[in-house]
């Protein structure tokens, strides 16, 4: 439903052939076509809207139902004037490049429900300032906020295990980062080119640091958090 040529609000169910169905996914090939759902037995995940929002440059605010518990593949892919969404308690993940190229987004809070964020999700966000992670994450892919050159602050909820390769390399903004207690490893190029970070932390259960400050040479200390007794 669009609200005006710049705002989307997407329904929280679909009529089709008198079938009043739930829209579950906003994804890339979320489901081969409507009538291949309607006769699945697990008709009530498949109700989609597939990728429709790509490249739509003058789309400035989505409002998601909570009905939604997947954003998809490339979802909102170079949505370059996005500036509002809101993602909903239903949602679960949010896949490979969801809001890639989204240059408008500013802030973005991902609630409690959310386990996982696929690669490349926020890259490119240059004017994104402000991330809230959700506490419940367990996974964040690699290059999820590569590229976001204006994010001052990342605290990485405990949970997290590994930071992903180029997982937040160009952030060249970034000035503190929070790594909790559950990580073990640090991949390549995770922190790279973040030009004004100065001092990390690192969790005394890390037991792998690949490349992964590389080109931030602004650090003047790498240090280990004690072990607790």
């Amino acid at each position: 439903q669009k609200t005006s040529s710049q705002s989307v609000v997407i329904p929280a169910s679909v009529t089709y052939q008198g079938m009043n169905l739930p829209v579950k996914n906003i994804g890339q090939r979320a489901t081969l076509s409507l009538r291949y759902a309607i006769n699945s037995p697990l008709k009530q995940y498949r109700v989609s809207f597939n990728a429709p929002f790509r490249y739509q440059s003058s789309l400035t605010s989505v409002t998601l139902p909570n009905s939604i518990i997947h954003i998809g593949n490339w979802a909102f892919y170079s949505c370059s004037s996005l500036s509002s969404i809101n993602i909903p308690n239903s949602v679960k993940s949010i896949g490979d490049n969801a809001f890639d190229g989204c240059s408008a987004l500013t802030s973005v809070t991902i609630p409690n429900s959310v386990t996982s964020i696929g690669e490349s999700a926020f890259a490119t966000c240059r004017n994104l300032q402000y991330v809230k992670f959700p506490r419940n994450m367990t996974s964040i892919g690699s290059q999820a906020f590569s590229g976001c050159e204006l994010l001052k602050n990342v605290d990485v909820p405990d949970g997290i295990t590994s930071i992903e390769g180029s997982c937040f390399s160009g952030c060249w903004s970034l000035q503190s980062v929070n790594l909790p207690n559950s990580l073990t490893t640090i991949k390549a190029g995770a922190f790279g080119n973040c030009l004004f970070l100065e001092s990390v932390i690192i969790p005394s259960g890390v037991t792998s640091i690949e490349t992964a400050f590389s080109n931030s040479y602004g650090i003047s200390e790498l240090r280990l958090m004690p072990s607790i007794p």
